[in-house]
């Protein structure tokens, strides 16, 4: 079994070899030569599809600035009188 793989291997990478494209998307959309970077290359998703990391420049903006905790301010309650003498 491990010689049939090292066979196709080398048989892949042959045949990829052997042809060329005029651009890197000519390339990854040939069906051999997505197999090979895929194998190769060891490559999850072609940079075709990537997608673009996040921006996160208004974190950074609101990390900058420093925290500034609220005033605590004191609430007055009434005065609490315990439970009702009866329920309905």
């Amino acid at each position: 079994m491990a010689l049939f793989s090292a066979l196709a291997l080398v048989l892949l990478l042959s045949t990829a070899a052997s042809h060329l494209h005029k651009t890197s998307l000519d390339a990854e959309e040939c069906t051999l030569c997505a197999t090979v970077i895929d194998k190769v290359a060891d490559i999850a998703v072609p940079p075709a599809i990537a997608e673009a990391p996040a921006q996160l420049l208004p974190y950074r903006l609101l990390a900058a600035l420093p925290a500034m905790p609220a005033p605590a301010i004191a609430l007055l309650l009434p005065p609490v009188r315990g439970p009702p003498p009866t329920s309905l």
